[in-house]
């Protein structure tokens, strides 16, 4: 993360694509919300 407050372009490995700081503050916007709701349909909903 240390990587989108310096401004840095990344290069995914592999292919000729190029991820900067924008999409990496979206790519790790949906994780954190994909992750939020997966816990609460798989852990807190399913004790109650």
């Amino acid at each position: 993360m240390g990587y989108a407050y310096a401004k840095v372009s990344l290069p995914v490995l592999g292919t000729a694509i190029v991820q900067n700081a924008e999409l990496g503050y979206v790519r790790g916007s949906l994780h954190l919300v994909l992750c939020l709701i997966y816990f609460y349909f798989g852990f807190i909903k399913k004790s109650k």
